[in-house]
């Protein structure tokens, strides 16, 4: 090796060891940063795909039960997303196909039990779940 290259190679040596730890923190703290908001998304994901998945067993299996889904969850989860709009589109269009209006509810000759369509209920819920997969 020549002289001149061992006069410098300390000088090689400690710029290679500080590019190659600033390297290692940015892609480190990239990272945990999309770690954290994988978390944070699925934090806010899983309740209301598990209140979804509920209602559409029920409504599957011939009954109906309405699924707890706040539109504050809503808003906050989609915050987190590329698309909010599709995501607070599809919400609406849920809560009307789960209100009397879009159940088409209507009670029987006797008063005493109500009839309702849950088709529309069940497309909105399918829906509404496409949109919010776990990451």
């Amino acid at each position: 090796m020549p002289e001149e290259a061992q006069t410098y190679l300390p000088l090689i040596v400690f710029v290679w060891t500080v590019v190659t730890f600033a390297l290692g923190h940015f892609i480190g703290h990239r990272t945990a940063v999309k770690r954290d908001k994988r978390k944070e998304y699925n934090s806010l994901a899983a309740p209301i795909r598990v209140e979804l998945l509920k209602q559409l067993d029920t409504i599957e299996a011939g009954d109906y039960e309405k699924a707890n889904i706040s539109r504050d969850s809503i808003f906050s989860l989609s915050d987190l997303t590329n698309t909010p709009a599709k995501i607070t589109d599809a919400y609406k269009e849920f809560k009307f196909a789960n209100s009397w209006d879009g159940l088409e509810m209507v009670q029987d000759e006797y008063g005493m039990g109500q009839i309702m369509n849950t088709e529309k209920a069940l497309i909105a819920a399918k829906n509404l779940l496409s949109l919010i997969p776990l990451r």
